[in-house]
This record gives structure tokens, C-alpha cells and sequence, in this order.
């Protein structure tokens, strides 16, 4: 590919970022996971090891003009950094690879239109929260291996795919998202729907963004316990008490709502379809449409 997109892990404490990106770093080609990372060591290891880098903690990234501006053109298969070495000779850098970057804040908009954002709320299920990722799984060189295999037998094949016309999906978003659509159309035969799923998504993701309203401090608790009560299963009703549950267990120094008040944020921000009086208490169907739509997941 000419070029290839940025990934971009986002969201708040707790939320599995470094997991996840540990769990890609073991399955990705020839990879290095690393944080603390200077430009001047970003385009060496790029430029000597052609890695899958993976750049966690990376907060405060657009205040470091040098690193930006080293990211915003290493995307691009044959993107250079020139240096002047031992006795003023130039010496050049490429700065092409495959990146991901981990951090809780959001990028700048120049490097986020080179990026695609994947966010991440934490979860309140333990089997999730408790799992450990190490070294030491079996199954890491069998995927690793697995995904050889197939880069090998099919990558004539994605590379003679047409990548489809998308609506809003044009220049700089059409080079990274080219691509995906190609591979996701090669595998169409496997996968059937899978090509029309991704445009639909690449669509959503590069529409311009709408003002994000402003919620109070626990609205967004409520917001993001409920966010993580959808990734562990999206129970069909769920008692006021569940809920404060949730909240302290992902932000078990944050001040809670009172019953009171829960019950007047989820109308305020109707997250709820209905609800009904039990003999062990109230009881709220959550409109998980709803939830999706304020967190963004």
C-alpha cells in the first residue's frame, strides 16, 4: 500500500487501552511497544526495523511540534526525515511504518485525519477487567503464523481489489481507508457483509463532527457506567443500586448520585425506554441505542 492508517486507541483511565495494545503487539508483524518515545528514535527504529510501533502514554502528543510534524508525513510509503550526521554530511530517515498510538487525550486535527480513532470504555465485568495478557500464551505464534499464511497466499489478491466508491470518503480519507476496503472486500467470500459494514462505519467516523453537549460530572458517570454495562452484556432491566454499583467500581473515588438523582438524569437524558415498580424496588429498561449515542461506542 502507498500508505496506511494510524490507529488511534482513545479513552478514559481504565478503559483497556495498554491491554489491548499489548494483545495486537503479540500478534502484529515484527512489533515494538514502547512509550516515552523522541522523534530522533521514532525515525531510527521506523528507518532500521520497518516495525509495527506501537506508542503508549502518548498524552500531551500535539504539544511536541517536532514529533507531529515527523507523524503527519509517516503514514506515506517513502516518507524521509533528513538529519545532518558526523562532519555535517546529510543523512536520511525513512519514517514509513505502521503505527499505533495509546493516550486518553484526543489528537490535533491534522494527525487525526490520518488516524483512525477506536474508543474504549472500561468494563465492569470482571472476567474482563482481571484478564492478563502475557507473554507466555501458546496461541500468540500460532495466530502470528496464521496471519503469515494468509498475507502470503492472498496479498496479490487484496492488491487487485477495487476499492469502492464512498460517499464523503475522498483524498487523504480515501488513502486510509483504501486499504481496509480492500481487504475487506477480498474476504467478502468468508465474511459475507463485511465490506459493507466498514464503509458504513468509515462513513460515520469522517462525517463532520457535531458539538458535543456539556454533561455534568455525574452525567458522565452515569454515562460511562452504563457504557460499560453494555460491553458486559446489556441486561434487559437493571435496578438503580446496579447502576451506582457500576459507577463505583470504575471511579471509586468519584461522588455519587444520589437514588434522587440518578432517576432524574436518566429521564433528563432519556436512557431509558421504560421502567416499573418490583416488589424489590425499581426497575429501568435502559435504551441501549441511547447509551451507544452519548458515549460514542
Amino acid at each position: 500500500f502507498a500508505a496506511v492508517p494510524y490507529l488511534k486507541f482513545q479513552g478514559q483511565r481504565a478503559s483497556g487501552k495498554t491491554r489491548l495494545a499489548s494483545i495486537v503487539s503479540h500478534v502484529a508483524h515484527n512489533s515494538l511497544m514502547a512509550s516515552s518515545l523522541s522523534p530522533a528514535a521514532i525515525f531510527r527504529v521506523t528507518s532500521s526495523t520497518r516495525c509495527t510501533l506501537l506508542a503508549d502514554e502518548q498524552e500531551g502528543l500535539g504539544k511536541n511540534k517536532t514529533l507531529s510534524q515527523l507523524l503527519n508525513s509517516g503514514y506515506k510509503r517513502g516518507s524521509l526525515v533528513v538529519r545532518a550526521g558526523a562532519k555535517g554530511r546529510l543523512e536520511l530517515f525513512g519514517s514509513f511504518c505502521h503505527k499505533i498510538v495509546v493516550s486518553i487525550e484526543a489528537m490535533n486535527e491534522v494527525l487525526a485525519s490520518r488516524t483512525i480513532l477506536i474508543r474504549l470504555m472500561p468494563s465492569s465485568n470482571p472476567a474482563k477487567t482481571r484478564m492478563a495478557v502475557t507473554d507466555y500464551c501458546e496461541n500468540w505464534g500460532e495466530i502470528r503464523a496464521m496471519l503469515y499464511s494468509w498475507a502470503l497466499s492472498s496479498w496479490s489478491g487484496v492488491l487487485a481489489e477495487t476499492v469502492p466508491d464512498v460517499p464523503g470518503i475522498s483524498n487523504r480519507f480515501a488513502e486510509i481507508w483504501g486499504p481496509l476496503f480492500q481487504i475487506a472486500s477480498s474476504l467478502e467470500t468468508q465474511r459475507p457483509g463485511l465490506l459493507q459494514e466498514l464503509t458504513a462505519y468509515a462513513a460515520r467516523s469522517v462525517a463532520p463532527a457535531l458539538p458535543l453537549p456539556t454533561y455534568s460530572a455525574h452525567e458522565r458517570l452515569v454515562i460511562g457506567a452504563l457504557a460499560g454495562l453494555a460491553q458486559a452484556g446489556r441486561p434487559q432491566e437493571i435496578a438503580p443500586g446496579g447502576i451506582l454499583a457500576a459507577i463505583g467500581a470504575q471511579s471509586p473515588e468519584a461522588g455519587l448520585p444520589t437514588p434522587n438523582g440518578l432517576g432524574v438524569i436518566l429521564r433528563r437524558l432519556r436512557l431509558f425506554s421504560s421502567r416499573r415498580h418490583a416488589a424489590e424496588g425499581q426497575r429501568y429498561v435502559v435504551d441501549w441505542g441511547r447509551v451507544a449515542e452519548l458515549s460514542g461506542t
